[in-house]
């Protein structure tokens, strides 16, 4: 197999070039976590599943050479990005200014938040009153219909589907950076009303999402502004204990998830603790061959996977995500997320991914050396932990996708606006 050689050097070519152009003494930056969130799906083991594969497992040889090929053209495209001279960000060509927090305005601006939030349900608060019921054992609907059916289209359910990655993390790290510094109760009482009002839900990621979001903040404070720039025993044996927590409320998550199918005796609990390794390692690259097949029978379609393009060029919209899974498996409300690689690959092609590939990785390199030259170190910790986490969407969402409701470029702009209006300038 040519491309599986192929694949293979151009995935160390991409962790040669990430070697070489990382900030060295600085820590953990968002180009670290790009790197690992991103190794975690579509890393060396992508090109070597054994028995992992589940849907795509029939699809044949010549599926999986395109396949090989198509990530061999992305690590390529990732490393030219990486190594490829032109800088946005140089040292002292971006300073931002230093200003003073007040925890009084932060809590003002989060009650108004989760006021306006809740509000969008008013006046029944239907979407609170039935998770409630479901979470106590008294509702009508069935998880999936609570997730994909009841709530679909509903306002409340879109604008917290949109902001839960921007506006309502920033919100929460800024609420928790107060009490971190200052023990500022009332700041961490707002973070959690925040979280509770505007992210909650039945879906397992967000609690997931928020919590490796908090230890992330409260590291990179207590390195004032640098995450892991020093690396001890002591470090090292926190970092563990939470990889093995993030393992047991994952567990716990999923079998609250399928509680109804564990009690029907439709699975087991060793279905689900099957289900966390294919998961975190094989889901999206499984994902990705059915892109693959898909779309050598049926031509790319430019911009059509983009809702307001798609109307604008008066194309008919169309939804991988969504798609692609009912045409295989032929179940209505599952999606599939494969990343930036499968939206950009859906729309045009190998150029596509290639051209994707190495704008996604100026831009975290950008973002990296944004982090790096800001001065005021709980500041940097925020923005910091907003690159960081959110360098997740783009392997789990569509490239357009993660760039708004995904957060990598909005949480940052939100970020800012909030610490504006929250603070005083320094003279």
């Amino acid at each position: 197999m040519a491309n599986l050689l192929l694949f293979s050097v151009s995935f160390a070519v991409l962790i040669l070039a990430y070697v070489a152009v990382r900030p060295k003494g600085e820590g953990i930056l968002p180009i670290d976590f790009f790197v690992v969130f991103f190794t975690l799906q579509y890393g060396i083991h992508a090109g070597y599943p054994g028995g992992m594969l589940r849907l795509s497992a029939g699809l044949g040889a010549g599926v999986e050479e395109n396949y090989l090929l198509l990530l061999s053209v992305s690590y390529i495209g990732l490393a030219l990005g990486l190594i490829q001279p032109f800088r946005i960000v140089t040292p002292g060509s971006l300073v931002l200014k230093e200003y003073v927090l007040a925890p009084r305005k932060y809590i003002y601006l989060g009650l108004v938040f989760s006021f306006l939030i809740a509000m969008t349900q008013f006046p029944d608060f239907s979407v609170y009153r039935e998770y409630m019921k479901y979470v106590f054992g008294s509702s009508d609907f069935s998880y999936v219909q609570l997730r994909r059916e009841v709530f679909q289209g509903d306002f409340f359910t879109t604008i917290t589907n949109l902001l839960r990655q921007s506006a309502t993390v920033s919100l929460f790290l800024v609420g928790l950076l107060f009490f971190v510094l200052g023990k500022h109760s009332a700041a961490l009482a707002m973070a959690v009303l925040v979280f509770f009002a505007c992210a909650a839900q039945l879906n397992k990621f967000p609690y997931v999402y928020y919590v490796l979001s908090a230890v992330i903040l409260v590291m990179t404070i207590k390195g004032h502004g640098r995450l892991m720039a020093e690396y001890d025993f002591k470090k090292v044996a926190i970092i563990f204990t939470f990889v093995l927590f993030l393992f047991f409320l994952l567990s716990r998550l999923y079998i609250f998830q399928y509680s109804e199918e564990l009690a029907g005796g439709l699975v087991t609990s060793q279905d689900i603790s099957n289900v966390l390794p294919y998961r975190l390692f094989f889901a999206s690259n499984d994902g990705l061959r059915l892109w693959v097949d898909y779309f050598s029978i049926t031509p790319f379609i430019g911009f059509a996977n983009i809702q307001s393009l798609a109307d604008f060029f008066g194309l008919d919209y169309f939804n991988p995500p969504a798609e692609i899974p009912y045409h295989y498996l032929g179940v209505e409300l599952t999606t599939i997320q494969v990343g930036f690689i499968g939206s950009s690959y859906a729309s045009f092609g190998l150029v596509g991914v290639f051209l994707n590939s190495l704008i996604i990785a100026v831009m975290v390199r950008e973002f990296s050396a944004f982090v790096i030259s800001i001065r005021q170190y709980e500041i940097k910790a925020l923005f910091l932990t907003v690159f960081s986490i959110n360098m997740i969407f783009l392997q789990t969402r569509e490239f357009h996708t993660a760039l708004v409701s995904g957060g990598v470029l909005i949480a940052p702009l939100f970020m800012y606006f909030i610490i504006r209006l929250i603070s005083e300038r320094k003279e």
